[in-house]
């Protein structure tokens, strides 16, 4: 059996895997749940080809999520690219910025399908360009370096304007060309990826502080750490999550109090890290959008169906999920997020 030939059969064997560790990791699914699954899988596959078809001699910005392919995502108020590097290169990065309120770009090393570690982070404050201006970047990646990720957030994505962005490498070995070699790194990392998607993390034993595994209790808000489950995170982002379970005639009411940011938000996501479709729910609130009273405090509303009051995000019918909030650039910490769980009924009109 040929070197590639090998290479390939670790992604066949990954693929074949993926659905039943997908579903085995979850217990008691509903049949809306198990729909979700079938997705997930599908998303998951599609996106690990993304490694086979980059080249980190010739990278290029390759949407990382779509509105169909999604993990971990912030639904329709953010967009991920993703370009391969290595540490045999220096890379420039060019565009100019729209009009998002957020832009990065990470630098991941380690294992492609679960980083151990940010190499590098930057940020639009770092860039020093405006809405609209132009910004230029190098990047040298350590000899570990898997790819770079750039980030966009958005508080109106209807009307935000995104920003471009292009990767070059400046020097290094010449591209060697479609050769056995790269797709054989290729479909390997893409057999990593799925491998480490397949099932919930735990952050190699240590669950971090800000994820909660009691239902309809907030974990509380912490930057995110490599020592903290580690991943593709990024050290400009405070996270919390938590899991929810509703009946029918039931709502999640959550309290949070913004702190001074470039973004924060909450996303409900379904049993399988995905943002419940935006196209079809609302299943994302930004600091934007969300109504708050006197005291600063948005009172957020989780709910199988629209109870009239302002801050609603829409389950689109899953019983159990999950919520997970984002503070990007925050200028302190969040407060601890109270929660309740209440009658829909006994909800107060808007």
């Amino acid at each position: 059996m040929s070197e590639a030939t090998e290479a390939f059969g670790d992604y066949t064997r990954a693929v074949a895997d993926c659905r039943t560790a997908v579903f085995a990791a979850r217990e008691g699914l509903t049949p809306i749940d198990a729909a979700d699954g079938e997705r997930f899988v599908a998303a998951l596959i599609e996106g690990s080809l993304r490694f086979v078809h980059q080249d980190p001699a010739q990278p290029t910005f390759v949407p990382w999520t779509t509105a169909e392919r999604r993990w971990m995502d912030n639904g329709r108020d953010s967009a991920y690219w993703i370009a391969a590097v290595d540490g045999r290169r220096r890379y420039r990065m060019h565009g100019r910025r729209g009009t998002e309120c957020y832009l990065s770009f990470t630098v991941y090393a380690g294992s492609p399908g679960h980083p151990e570690s940010v190499a590098e982070n930057i940020n639009h404050l770092d860039l020093g360009a405006a809405a609209g201006g132009a910004y230029t970047v190098e990047i040298a990646p350590p000899a570990d370096a898997c790819y770079v990720i750039a980030r966009q957030y958005y508080l109106d994505p209807d009307a935000d304007r995104a920003a471009t962005m292009h990767i070059h490498a400046v020097d290094g070995p010449a591209p060697d060309g479609p050769g056995r070699d790269r797709h054989d790194a290729g479909w390997r990392a893409a057999a990593e990826f799925l491998d480490a998607m397949s099932q919930p993390r735990s952050g190699g034993g240590t669950r971090p502080r800000w994820v909660s595994t009691i239902p309809n209790v907030m974990g509380d808000p912490s930057a995110w750490s490599a020592d903290q489950g580690g991943g593709r995170g990024t050290p400009d982002q405070v996270y919390a999550m938590g899991p929810y379970a509703l009946e029918e005639d039931e709502a999640l009411v959550v309290d949070v109090t913004f702190p001074p940011c470039a973004y924060a938000g909450v996303a409900l996501w379904n049993r399988f890290s995905q943002t419940i479709d935006a196209r079809l729910h609302r299943s994302t609130l930004n600091h934007r959008q969300a109504v708050v009273d006197a005291d600063g405090v948005a009172r957020v509303v989780v709910a199988h169906r629209d109870p009239g009051v302002p801050n609603w995000v829409d389950t689109g019918g899953r019983p159990r999920g999950s919520l997970y909030w984002r503070f990007l650039l925050a200028e302190r910490l969040p407060s601890p997020l109270r929660s309740q769980v209440v009658r829909l009924a006994d909800l107060p009109g808007p």
